[in-house]
């Protein structure tokens, strides 16, 4: 079988993150992100619907009021889809996990 290959840009070490002047957090599930769940009480809310149609992958995005995006011939394709429209409509603000590590 050939293995497909992917659209996808290649993406960095970086999430998905807003702020509220509440001090709440708002953010793309990311596991490096995992750790913020403990910092206080907190809730999981789908931001889209990653499904297979046929041998492709769709990313719908009903749930944050957008559209349905591909089909995509890997399911990667449709996950960078979806950060990249996210990002593109107000959600979050790109942080990188770089400059989390940086001491300078």
């Amino acid at each position: 079988m050939r293995r497909r290959k992917s659209i996808a840009r290649e993406t960095n070490s970086a999430c998905l993150l807003e702020i509220a002047p509440d001090g709440t957090l708002t953010f793309l599930w990311d596991d490096a992100l995992a750790p913020l769940m403990e910092l206080g009480s907190g809730y999981l809310q789908r931001a889209s619907h990653i499904e297979p149609q046929g041998t492709e992958w769709v990313a719908d995005l009903s749930p944050m009021g957008g559209p349905t995006l591909g089909a995509f011939p890997l399911r990667n394709d449709a996950l960078v889809a979806e950060r990249d429209w996210l990002q593109r409509h107000g959600f979050g603000r790109r942080v990188s996990s770089q400059s989390q590590n940086d001491t300078t």
